[in-house]
């Protein structure tokens, strides 16, 4: 199913990356080779949760809050086209 999902994406934005949920689905995308780019503010998320990838290429860890614009400006304009 994220086969279809995915089809020819660059790099996926995980909002939320370091929490539960968002981790599992980050786990289960670096295990297909995706690209993943975690944005998370660490509130309810740990860097425990994603530390198995933080030296993986195919993935990139931007600390940040949805709700601060100055944060947004630090993902990669090639996440967001």
């Amino acid at each position: 199913m994220v086969e279809n999902v995915v089809g020819n994406m660059e790099k996926i934005l995980v909002t939320g990356g370091a929490g539960f949920i968002g981790s599992h689905l980050t786990d289960a995308l670096i295990a297909r080779r995706i690209n993943i780019c975690v944005f998370d503010n660490l509130t309810a998320g740990t860097l425990q949760n994603i530390k198995p990838w933080l030296k993986d290429p195919n993935f990139n860890f931007i600390k940040g809050d949805l709700l601060n614009s100055a944060d947004l400006t630090k993902i990669e304009k090639p996440v967001l086209n």
